[in-house]
């Protein structure tokens, strides 16, 4: 239904409004359903983005952003990164990509949008480094996953972090989030205050 991220979200404020400690949150919609319902779902999370940022600016906390399921390329997030900076909050939200291929039991995979393991990095680095520390690099290592929808060259790399675009990368050490920046962190946005996480 129309109204079911809508209301998932503001189930999910209510419950976080009576938790003190949160400093960063992220608006999942569609991680924990069927997969055939699954794109029903994340069609609408744009909807609810502006809502949640404006919550995430309220409680000084962030909104991890999740491109949409038809990018499959580098050439895909880059048309529609403009769309998605209208109509909420830029600077407490984030937008990272690819999707991510996890285990899908009898050794079949699936892939499956960032945002839970992106937060999940995000929690790890705050308690071990300190908040100070950007969660990005060869420590943001995204742990139980199989591998990354799709791997980007370096070059591919410095066509995304320009436009605020937080790529997850293949490296050495493993997948790691590469980027952090704010989607009001592109370059030549003027706040500079809010460019990165």
């Amino acid at each position: 239904e129309a109204d079911e991220p809508q209301a998932r979200f503001d189930a999910q404020r209510r419950g976080n409004q009576q938790t003190r400690h949160h400093h960063r949150f992220a608006a999942q919609i569609g991680q924990d359903v069927a997969h055939d319902d699954a794109r029903a779902l994340a069609e609408g999370r744009a909807d609810v983005w502006g809502p949640a940022s404006s919550f995430c600016l309220e409680r000084r906390a962030f909104l991890i952003m999740d491109a949409s399921l038809d990018a499959g390329s580098v050439e895909d997030v880059l048309s529609e990164i403009n769309s998605l900076r209208i109509g909420f909050v830029k600077d407490h939200s984030g937008l990272y990509w690819p999707r991510l291929t996890i285990s899908a039991g009898s050794g079949l995979t699936r892939d499956i949008d960032p945002s839970g393991s992106i937060a999940g990095i995000m929690s790890r680095i705050d308690s071990t480094r300190g908040v100070w520390k950007a969660p990005a690099g060869l420590e943001a290592d995204i742990r139980g996953i199989r591998g990354v929808a799709v791997q980007m060259s370096d070059p591919e790399n410095g066509l995304l972090n320009p436009q605020a675009i937080n790529a997850i990368r293949l490296c050495p050490n493993g997948i790691v989030s590469w980027g952090a920046r704010t989607m009001d962190g592109f370059d030549n946005s003027g706040n500079d205050d809010y460019k990165y996480v």
